[in-house]
């Protein structure tokens, strides 16, 4: 793994925007990875796991001067849903997969600001 102090990084103005759709990151890493991927306590690490890996690779190859990160909310429907209402109608999700969405924006490291809002 590269030494992320050691990376040269451009001026803030010559670096790009990343946004990344936490989600989608998210249930392709834990449908991708295998289940025995596991945390200390013994409970299912590999969508952490594998957001945190394509996170940081993004990160390394793009070199942005800020990373945004989009998540749904189970609580409210989207903007989506609610112009579509048979959008992802039907669609379970598996507790181990929502025990660990539930997780990942509250990671160590991740310095993040919560805000809420659509698109326009």
């Amino acid at each position: 793994m590269p030494n992320i102090a050691a990376v040269k990084i451009e001026p803030a103005k010559r670096r790009p925007l990343l946004a990344v759709d936490g989600d989608s990151f998210a249930h392709r890493a834990y449908h991708a990875l295998p289940k025995s991927i596991t945390r200390r306590d013994g409970t299912p690490g590999g969508a952490i796991l594998g957001f945190a890996n394509v996170l940081l690779k993004l990160y390394l190859d793009e070199r942005p001067r800020t990373v945004l990160v989009g998540w749904d909310t189970l609580d409210a429907p989207n903007r989506r849903q609610l112009a579509f209402p048979a959008y992802q109608s039907g669609r379970a999700f598996d507790d181990e997969l929502l025990e660990q969405l539930a997780i990942i924006p509250e990671c160590p490291g991740l310095r993040l600001r919560q805000c809420e809002g659509t698109w326009l």
